[in-house]
């Protein structure tokens, strides 16, 4: 594993933590950290205080629509996820984006499922961004099938992951390579720059 990685993850606990790590480390070396990270969560950490709310909505976005693919969703559904989209694009009004949320969840009967949560948590990024990184983890707990998928395997001698179960840690995973298809890697010199804010 990159140094520069083993050393990220107690620094993504604070954001002085996370100004100093940057101080110590190149562009380089953040661009490995980057190509290399299994983590959606860490990732998102890592951008959120560099990257514009608009471009995390973006992610979320599209760790929905990877969440939710497979998964039988409603109308009003897609719907909120189109206008979700279309907002963090310019192309729709913020009040759309609370309409169609409010009539999905009508439409649900008030249940909800992993990626309908992951639509209402995206819906306070414009207020709240850390609530991308909730996003990642709800979509990751809808792709992984470790709720209850956990079968006697003769191989192990034990419960293992139903054969073709994505687990949590593979979940992240996938949502890893979707942020860095969604968002470039930041700059360094801007997370460095974070520490000046003070």
């Amino acid at each position: 594993m990159h140094p520069a990685l083993i050393q990220l993850v107690p620094a993504l606990k604070s954001r002085a933590a996370l100004v100093e790590w940057a101080k110590s480390n190149s562009q380089q070396e953040l661009e490995a950290v980057w190509r290399i990270c299994p983590d959606a969560r860490a990732l998102l950490t890592l951008a959120l205080p560099v990257t514009r709310k608009e471009d995390l909505l973006r992610v979320a976005c599209s760790c929905i629509r990877a969440a939710s693919k497979g998964h039988k969703e409603t109308r009003g559904f897609a719907k909120a996820l189109n206008t979700l989209e279309a907002y963090a694009g310019g192309k729709a009004t913020w009040d759309a984006v609370k309409d169609s949320g409010e009539k999905v969840f009508q439409e649900l009967g008030g249940s909800e499922t992993d990626c309908t949560t992951a639509v209402f948590m995206a819906t306070g990024i414009k207020d709240e961004p850390r609530y991308v990184i909730d996003v990642a983890e709800t979509t990751a707990k809808a792709l992984s099938d470790n709720d209850g998928a956990l079968v006697y395997d003769t191989g192990v001698g034990g419960l293992a992951p139903a054969k073709g179960a994505m687990t949590k840690a593979g979940a992240l995973k996938l949502l890893a390579d979707v942020v860095r298809g969604t968002i470039p890697c930041p700059d360094i010199a801007s997370l460095q720059r974070l520490g000046d804010d003070r």
